[in-house]
């Protein structure tokens, strides 16, 4: 039964793939689950092999941890981007239940030991005359090089994305709003919720000016299936949703998609995602992101320790040879970070 779901996905549609949303009962429920046992044979040979390395935020590192679940990992390399860091690499994580609220690690290497920052949350579910919600999450942090400031980007409400912006990492300044659900038209509009963005460069030599930037991230609809799509901004404030969805769930996937990256590697462009069948996807594109070939399996469960039943959100760092996949791993409700490794082929 799980061999022919596998079959299944990566016998998927070419160029459409879609939503989800890790809190979503249905998105829990909709496909058997898959583990790396499974997967022998199912993933393309030009994808890296990860393997299981270790829990990254177990419960004894939480030193803020009000929902026993934590989710989208974020990693940024802090001593390429501020002046005096508390370490090398910077990890960015959050419960996604109410209250949120987003932490931050700190490690020397990307293997950890991670240690967490003495006044977690850093950004909490009210600030100032700014915003009072029931929970903020999935943060995503890059460097803008024009404002020689780092810019997190995080959802609260599911149904807004909003941006703000540090010159440490640690202490964040409120920028806006990027943009709300109700904001975005095209095919299933008006869509429910905007959130688990992951921002980036525009890879596109071709762009204009007011795409230098482009976000990768999940929308619902009314009927409950949750997509992929994708966004630009000049200045990484103002952003422009597409009307069409980017991705949207084929065969097995279920009805949801979510937490997608643009992943390039050896020259070759990726959009990795996780979805109900929970595993970690892959599926080759172009550097406009215009052709969109078939899901892979990049990563599946191993089911050693924690690494089990889902994972998810993943955030990938190449660095001195290896590849180092932070992921979002178990149970929806009872969910951690988790790291697996493979060599830069």
């Amino acid at each position: 039964m799980i061999m022919a779901v596998v079959a299944a996905l990566l016998a998927g549609m070419a160029v459409s793939c879609a939503p989800e949303i890790p809190d979503s009962p249905e998105f829990e429920s909709q496909s058997p689950r898959i583990s790396s046992s499974e997967t022998q044979g199912s993933t393309s040979s030009a994808l890296p092999s990860f393997e299981f390395v270790a829990e990254v935020t177990p419960p004894e590192l939480r030193n803020y941890d009000p929902t026993g679940e934590v989710i989208f990992p974020s990693v940024v390399r802090a001593g390429d981007m501020f002046a005096s860091p508390l370490a090398e690499w910077y990890l960015y994580y959050a419960p996604h239940d109410n209250p949120g609220g987003i932490s931050l690690m700190y490690a020397d290497a990307l293997e950890g030991p991670w240690t967490p920052f003495v006044n977690n949350p850093i950004v909490t579910n009210e600030w100032d005359e700014h915003y009072e919600v029931s929970h903020v999450s999935s943060a995503d942090v890059v460097w803008n090089d024009a404002d020689q400031l780092a810019y997190m980007y995080f959802h609260g409400e599911n149904s807004t994305m909003r941006w703000a912006t540090s010159s440490d990492g640690v202490s964040w300044d409120y920028g806006g709003v990027a943009f709300h659900a109700g904001d975005i038209d095209g095919p299933g509009a008006p869509s429910t919720e905007s959130s688990y963005g992951r921002v980036f460069v525009n890879p596109n030599p071709d762009a204009d000016e007011d795409a230098a930037w482009a976000m990768l991230f999940m929308d619902n609809t009314e009927a409950n299936e949750r997509r992929i799509r994708l966004a630009h901004s000049a200045d990484g404030k103002s952003w422009t949703v597409h009307d069409e969805p980017l991705l949207t769930a084929t065969g097995e996937e279920g009805l949801n998609l979510s937490s997608a990256d643009l992943w390039i590697v050896d020259d070759r462009h990726y959009i990795v995602y996780h979805s109900a069948l929970g595993v970690i996807s892959a599926r080759e594109t172009d550097a406009s992101m215009t052709s969109i070939g078939e899901p892979e399996i990049l990563y599946a469960p191993s089911e050693e320790g924690v690494d089990v039943d889902r994972a998810a959100a993943p955030e990938i760092v190449e660095f001195d040879g290896k590849l180092y996949l932070f992921y979002e791993v178990g149970d929806r409700h009872d969910s951690t970070i988790a790291l697996a490794v493979a060599e830069v082929r």
